[in-house]
């Protein structure tokens, strides 16, 4: 894979550079995450994070298909 092919060739013009710069100190791994509503890509449906970890332990990965 190229390097320079990867990812974003500039960042969005609306995208604030505080909070591009604070970005890896917002939530660090083992913390709890905040709930709130995802959105199911297989049925499109809303859904509550806290409705998947009151079942038992969750795991949320981020990343970025490109």
């Amino acid at each position: 894979m190229n390097p320079e092919q990867y990812n974003y060739a500039h960042f969005p013009e609306d995208m604030q550079a505080a909070d591009f710069s604070a970005f890896p100190n917002i939530l660090h791994a083992g913390t709890d995450a905040p709930d709130g509503v995802l959105v199911n890509a297989a049925t499109g449906a809303e859904e509550r994070l806290s409705d998947y970890w009151s079942k038992g332990p969750l795991i949320i990965e981020f990343g970025s298909a490109t």
